[in-house]
C-alpha cells in the first residue's frame, strides 16, 4: 500500500482503541464489553445479524433448516417453505420430494424418494433422512451438528467459503459463495492486514506485529501466535513452509510446520530463516515458481528509493534463501503521461502460464498514477523482462492478482482523492481480465451508479482477491465491501455490485453501522 493509503486506514481508530482497551481491562470484569457489530448476550458476544442462536437479538434462535441474515431467520439455500417449515425435500421424511409428502412409518427419506433404506453408500440415517454427513450442513460430521449462517459442510467440518479482514474493526466475516450469506463477525488480533488459508486454519498477519491462527470453522483464534515484523505486506503458503515479507522491517521471514499435533492450538511454526532486503526496498506480495522466490521492491519514494525492480531468492532450502539476483524494471516504456518520470512500483506478483506477472503502480515520486496501470512479465529462463498495458481508460495503480482458469485478473485501486477524508472519490478502479495472449478481453468498472451515489455510496478501490472455481472476490479498500464477479470466455459477469439489485456485499462496518474509511485488506479462498 502507498504511505497516501496508509495515513488514510490509520487515522481515526483511537476510538476504537478505547472500546478494545475497555475490554481487556481489569475493572470490568463483571460486564463484557463487546467491539464493533456485536453484542453482548449473556457472558458472549454475539453478531445477532447473522448468528442463528441470537438473530436480531439475544436467545432470538432460529429453527432448523434457517439461516440468520440482516437480523432475520430466512430458509437456507437447498430447502423449501413447507407449512411454516423450510424443509430439505431431498431427505426430509415428513416432506420428501415435495411438501406434505409424508413417508410410510419405517420409511427414510433418500434423493426426495421414499425407500427401506438408504441405498447410497455414502448417506447416514438421522432421524429418518438419508444424508451425507461429510457435507450435509444439517448434520455435519455428525447427526444434529448443524454449521453456522453462510457455512459449508465439507469433510464433515464446518467453514466458510470465503474469508474477509476487518482491517479497522479487528475482525474476521465468513461469506458462502453461490448464497452469498455474510456469516458472524469475529474479533480477531488488533488490525488484520494480511491472509492465507491453511486448513483448518486462516494464517492472519496483523499490523500489531503478531502472526495469528483462525479456525476455520468458527473463526476464533488459536494458540498464542507468533512473532512478526511491522507491516505485513505479502504472505504466501508453500507447505510445510511460511514466507512472510514485512515492508517496515524490509525483511522475508521464512516459517516451517514443525508439529501439526492435534491441531488444538493451530500449527506450531517456527522462524527457520529469513531474508534481509536493505533499507527502503519494501518487500511486497512474492510468487514462487520452481525453487525461486519472486519479490516485488516497492521501494519507499518518500526516501528517495523508487521501486524499480523484483528480488529473485533462490529457495532451495528454505531455510536459507540465497541471493539469486534482481529483475530490473526501470527499463520498460512506462508510457509516462504528459513526460513525466514514472516508476514501476511493483506490488504483487503471481504465476501465470509458467511466467512470472508482476502488478505495476507506475506511479510518480508524490504516489500519484504517472501512466497507465502495467504488468511485468518475465521470463525465468533467461531473465527478460517485457511491458503489458492494461489501458489508462479503465486501470490505474494495479494492486493485486491472480489466475482464474486460463485467464489473469487484475485489480486496480485507482486513483483516490483522500483531501475530505473519510469520503473518498476515486476513478480508475475494478478489474481487468487478461487472456494467456497477454491481451485485454474484459473490464469490470467496480463504481457507484448515479442512483446509489445519490444514497451515499463512497466510491470503491479495488484491492485484494480471492478466486473460488470461476467466482471472483475483489476486496474494497474504501467502505468494507466484497464485490462479486464470474469469470466467463465473454469477459465479467458482476454476481454483487452496484449494477445488480442486490448490491456489493457490505462486510464491515463501524460500531455504529456506517461504512466510510472500512477497509476490507485482504480476502481469502477456503479449500
Amino acid at each position: 500500500m502507498t504511505p497516501l493509503q496508509k495515513k488514510s486506514l490509520y487515522g481515526g481508530f483511537a476510538a476504537l482503541g478505547f472500546v478494545l482497551g475497555l475490554a481487556g481491562s481489569g475493572c470490568l470484569n463483571s460486564t463484557v464489553v463487546c467491539s464493533a457489530n456485536l453484542k453482548a448476550c449473556g457472558i458472549t458476544c454475539a453478531d445477532v445479524t447473522s448468528d442463528k442462536a441470537n438473530c436480531g437479538g439475544c436467545g432470538i434462535a432460529c429453527a432448523v433448516g434457517q439461516v440468520c441474515q440482516d437480523s432475520a431467520c430466512i430458509c437456507q439455500a437447498g430447502t423449501e417453505a413447507c407449512d411454516g417449515v423450510c424443509a430439505v425435500t431431498q431427505s426430509d421424511p415428513a416432506n420428501c420430494g415435495g411438501c406434505g409428502q409424508a413417508c410410510a412409518g419405517g420409511q427414510v427419506c433418500e434423493a426426495g424418494a421414499c425407500k427401506t433404506a438408504c441405498a447410497l453408500g455414502s448417506n447416514t440415517v438421522c432421524g429418518g433422512a438419508c444424508v451425507d454427513v461429510q457435507s450435509d450442513v444439517n448434520n455435519c460430521g455428525a447427526c444434529g451438528t448443524a454449521c453456522g449462517t453462510a457455512q459449508s459442510c465439507r469433510a464433515g467440518a464446518c467453514s466458510y467459503d470465503v474469508v474477509a479482514a476487518c482491517f479497522n474493526s479487528g475482525q474476521l466475516v465468513g461469506v458462502q459463495t453461490g448464497t452469498e450469506l455474510i456469516g458472524a463477525h469475529a474479533q480477531l488480533g488488533t488490525n488484520p492486514f494480511l491472509l492465507a488459508a491453511k486448513s483448518p486454519f486462516v494464517l492472519v498477519a496483523d499490523t500489531d506485529g503478531t502472526l495469528r491462527q483462525a479456525r476455520m470453522t468458527d473463526l476464533t483464534e488459536a494458540g498464542a501466535g507468533n512473532p512478526l515484523g511491522t507491516d505485513p505486506e505479502g504472505l504466501l503458503s508453500a507447505p510445510p513452509f511460511l514466507y512472510a515479507v514485512t515492508d517496515n522491517d524490509n525483511t522475508l521471514t521464512v516459517f516451517k510446520e514443525t508439529d501439526a499435533g492435534t491441531l488444538e492450538n493451530g500449527y506450531a511454526l517456527t522462524a527457520v530463516g529469513g531474508y534481509p532486503f536493505g533499507d527502503n526496498t519494501g518487500p511486497h506480495t512474492p510468487a514462487r515458481l520452481n525453487s525461486t522466490l519472486y519479490v516485488p521492491l516497492f521501494g519507499n519514494l518518500y526516501g528517495g528509493f523508487p521501486g524499480t525492480s523484483v528480488a529473485k531468492l533462490d529457495v532451495n532450502n528454505p531455510a536459507t534463501p540465497r541471493d539469486a539476483g534482481v529483475i530490473d524494471l526501470s527499463g520498460l516504456d512506462l508510457k509516462s503521461f504528459d513526460g513525466g518520470t514514472a516508476y514501476a512500483e511493483p506490488t504483487a506478483a503471481t504465476v501465470f502460464n509458467g511466467k512470472i506477472y508482476v502488478a505495476l503502480s507506475n506511479l510518480n515520486m508524490s504516489y500519484a498514477p504517472q501512466g497507465p496501470g502495467m504488468l511485468a512479465k518475465i521470463d525465468p529462463a533467461d531473465g527478460g523482462v517485457s511491458a503489458i498495458d492494461l489501458g489508462a481508460d479503465a486501470c490505474l495503480s494495479p494492486y493485486a492478482l491472480t489466475t482464474v482458469g486460463d485467464k489473469l485478473v487484475v485489480s486496480c485501486s485507482g486513483v483516490s482523492d483522500y483531501s475530505a477524508y473519510p469520503v473518498i472519490t476515486t476513478s480508475k478502479t475494478g478489474l481487468v481480465l487478461v487472456d494467456a495472449n497477454d491481451q485485454r478481453v474484459g473490464v469490470y468498472a467496480a463504481g457507484c451508479t448515479p442512483a446509489a451515489s445519490d444514497a451515499g455510496c463512497v466510491d470503491p478501490s479495488m484491492g485484494n482477491l480471492a478466486v473460488v472455481g470461476q467466482r471472483v472476490y475483489a476486496a474494497d479498500q474504501t467502505a468494507g465491501r466484497l464485490f462479486v464477479v464470474d469469470v466467463g470466455d465473454a469477459g465479467f459477469t458482476e454476481v454483487r455490485g452496484y449494477g445488480v439489485a442486490e448490491g456489493p456485499l457490505q462486510v464491515c462496518t463501524t460500531a455504529d453501522g456506517g461504512v466510510a474509511g472500512q477497509l476490507v485488506s485482504d480476502v481469502t479462498a477456503i479449500p
